[in-house]
């Protein structure tokens, strides 16, 4: 059980890094688009 949340946890930390840095993307295209 404590395997299943770490691994979850580790997961979706991993998605949320995903998420920031596709997010951060946009912003910079965004930029130079402007």
């Amino acid at each position: 059980m404590h395997m299943l949340v770490a691994r979850f946890i580790e997961e979706y930390g991993i998605m949320q890094v995903l998420n920031l840095k596709i997010f951060e993307a946009g912003m910079i295209s965004d930029i130079f688009l402007l």
